[in-house]
């Protein structure tokens, strides 16, 4: 059974921002569309972990740096493993490679069961016998504690239906959308970030409104909140 999936593709324009640079969101989009292929490929696919085990995947986390540039138009080879898995953790590994620049991203994935929506263990699902390769290293999770309060207010976003997806919630890379259009595209560029990381703390569905939320944490990190009125949806942080 193959471990690793590569997928050779190039930045599209659609891809891109004002400054003809991928964009964070897309980077997002081409860590899951090859996630759900090479899911396919092992068997453990949305229908495959359904049929076998009633249950399905769950992102909870997720965390990518950039070493380089990358244009439009600009060749790529994209490469993604799952990670040895821990009783509840399932991290898979990603990496976008385009001459001499790269993106290392990990997503750190868990599994409900599809009639509780509790937590599985990797005991009580039909899970492969992987070959594991080796993890990504330097891509450690934040412990975000920062107060909503603190944070400057940005814009109310209400779900539209095209964040909608096969599960009928948000797609996670909606959030990652939400975050960046704290942004004025120009100050974003200007700002210069080349990592980010976003955790995914509860649902939210089809007309569901957002608060979005702005704070400086660091010198050269900013963190972007969304909530429902008490109620954290995600945390980000950028970071220069």
């Amino acid at each position: 059974m193959q471990n690793v999936h590569v997928k050779n593709t190039s930045i599209l324009s659609s891809q891109t921002g004002v400054d003809f640079k991928l964009r964070f969101d897309a980077i997002a989009n081409v860590f899951q569309d090859v996630t759900i292929e090479h899911s396919k490929t092992i068997k453990l696919d949305r229908d495959s972990l359904l049929q076998s085990s009633n249950a399905f995947w769950v992102l909870s986390k997720m965390i990518f740096k950039i070493d380089g540039e990358f244009e439009l138009f600009n060749p790529l080879t994209v490469t993604t493993w799952p990670c040895e898995p821990s009783t509840l953790r399932f991290n898979r590994c990603y990496k976008i490679e385009s001459e001499n620049s790269v993106i290392n991203g990990v997503g750190e994935w868990c599994i409900l069961d599809a009639t509780t929506k509790t937590l599985r263990k990797l005991d009580t699902i039909c899970y492969p016998n992987l070959k594991h390769e080796q993890a990504l290293q330097g891509l450690d999770f934040s412990r975000i504690r920062e107060s909503v309060e603190d944070c400057d207010f940005i814009y109310l976003y209400k779900t539209m239906p095209t964040d909608v997806d096969s599960n009928n919630h948000i797609n996670n890379v909606s959030y990652v959308r939400m975050a960046l259009n704290a942004f004025d595209p120009h100050d974003f560029i200007s700002q210069n970030f080349k990592g980010f990381e976003i955790h995914f703390l509860n649902q939210t569905f089809l007309g569901d409104s957002i608060s979005i939320y702005k704070k400086q944490i660091e010198s050269n990190k900013v963190l972007i909140t969304g909530k429902i009125l008490d109620k954290k949806i995600f945390n980000a942080i950028l970071t220069k």
